[in-house]
This record gives C-alpha cells, structure tokens and sequence, in this order.
C-alpha cells in the first residue's frame, strides 16, 4: 500500500487503525479517537464512523439497540431500520450489511451497520448528507489488513507499521503530531513537527532533537535518509549483567532514534523505537514508509 494508492483526483485517503477509505479532499478531520473518526466539510459534519471487535455472535439488532442510546432520548426514538440502498448494497459485497436511519429537529442521518465475516469486527457509518459521495466511500471501505502492516493517513501524514504494534496515544496539536505504539517487546512512536524553518532555525536538526528528546543517548550521527537531511541517536545493549537486566524492560536495552527534515513540505519527521532487543531492519522499514502527503 501507498500513500497515493487507488486515489482519484480531488479525493483523499484516510487510514485509521485498521479501517481504510477515500472520501472527497473537502472532507476533513473533525474528531479522531481511538476507533472513531467523524469528518466534516465547510457546511458541518458529513460522515461519521465507528468499529471494534465483536465477541460471539453478532446482531444487527442489538447493534442497533446500542447505537440508539448514544442518541439523545427524542432521536433514539425515530432510529429505525430502513431498506439498504441498491447502490449501498452493491458497494458493500462481502460485509453482511443492514441499514437504518434517524432525523431530528436540526439533523439526520442514513447509515449502515457492517459485519465483516473474516476479520469480526463491526463498523458503524453514518451520511449526514445525501448526494453520489457515500456510495463511492463505502465502495472503498476496508476494516482489516492482510499485509502484515497497518496504514495510517491522517492530515498531511502516512505511515505503515507492523500489525504487532497497537495505537496507545494519538494527538493532533498545530505545529506536533504524534501517535505511539506498543507491542509485547518494543513502544514506538511518530513525530511530525513544524514549520522547520523555524523550529530550526537556532540548532539545526541536533539541537531541535535535544530540545524536545531529554534523554538521548550517545553522539549523533548525521546522515541522509531517503535523500532528505537527517539526524540519530542511539543506544545499544549493555554487557553483562546489565545488559541481562536491560532485556527484562522494555525501555531498557536498545532505542533509536531518527529525525529528518523535509526542506520543501517545511516539515520535520521523528520516529523513535526503543525495546529488549535491537530491531535496526524493522526501524529503518517503518522510517522508510513514513512520509508526507
């Protein structure tokens, strides 16, 4: 997979924690959770999503039940089940698949309830808007992967990372994103950081790094990553005994760190990997499919 993958003109991407579909480039982020996403163009919110893991047999009337009492208690009331669009119906083959529907004073909305037999997860969408667009993105919609790798595109930001990694923390603050992983031996972790031209304007990349980094170990080792101007830092396993006690914690035996910047996207990138052992193929895998968009 790829940033720019199977995208028509004048539509995005967007990657989330397993769940994958494009949608028009004036929809944007609006809210971001965990497994929640709810997007928005220049008129309010357009489409919202939810997805989890379902344990033992899934209902599409209990979903339903579940999904009318997150709605006040006088639009929980006209949430019904309605008949699935032929257009929806052929876009989601494969996803067992009902619809509903509910309105309120100000609102509404049209949405389906998904059940993926292979991965077991259950999706949640909902349109608040009618038009060609919901039927393109549900054409498009994916709630699993089978490369190994999970994509992440969100903002201006794409990433991969192994399945064995799971999203702990996100946010999306002007001028520093970041997202953090965890798996049973290793934490991961992704910066993107700007504007760089002023960022870095004082230290260049070493200085930047030791400002927002406080623990970096050894000296740095200026280098080239992807053609880009870049800095890291690294710590290797101790010997002996301590070495031994290292492995026992996660943080304890081997981290690396990796900064670059991109001159003409005005944007610095940051992965950091720390862990028991050291994993220099698998950082410079992720590091080499982080990027920009």
């Amino acid at each position: 997979m790829t940033a720019v993958e199977d995208v028509p003109k004048n539509w995005s991407r967007i990657s989330w924690n397993h769940v994958s579909f494009i949608c028009p480039q004036s929809w944007q982020p609006l809210e971001v959770g965990q497994r929640y996403l709810v997007l928005e163009d220049k008129d309010g919110p357009v489409m919202e999503v939810k997805w989890g893991p379902v344990k033992g047999r899934f209902s599409h009337k209990t979903q339903l039940k579940k999904l009318a009492s997150i709605h006040q208690r006088k639009l929980a009331k006209t949430l019904e089940p309605c008949e699935l669009p032929p257009k929806w119906a052929k876009s989601v083959k494969g996803f067992d698949a009902s619809a509903f529907s509910w309105h309120g004073d100000d609102a509404g909305a049209k949405g389906l309830l998904l059940y993926c037999p292979d991965c077991r997860n259950a999706s949640i969408l909902q349109f608040f808007k009618e038009g060609a667009a919901p039927s393109r993105v549900l054409e498009s919609f994916r709630d699993h992967s089978e490369s190994g790798f999970g994509a992440w595109s969100l903002f201006d930001i794409y990433a991969e990372t192994p399945d064995q990694f799971q999203l702990t923390s996100h946010s999306f603050l002007p001028g520093k994103f970041s997202l953090s992983f965890s798996s049973d031996s290793a934490k991961l972790h992704l910066y993107r950081y700007s504007p760089a031209s002023v960022l870095l304007a004082n230290g260049g990349l070493e200085g930047f790094a030791r400002s927002v980094f406080s623990d970096l170990p050894g000296e740095p080792a200026f280098s080239k990553h992807m053609g880009w101007e870049a800095v890291e830092f690294e710590k290797l396993p101790g010997k002996g005994l301590k070495g031994v006690l290292d492995k026992l914690k996660i943080r304890g035996a081997w981290a690396r760190y990796r900064l670059w910047h991109l001159e003409k996207e005005n944007r610095i990138l940051a992965v950091v990997m720390e862990g028991r052992k050291a994993e220099p193929d698998l950082f410079d895998q992720i590091c080499a499919h982080y990027e920009i968009t």
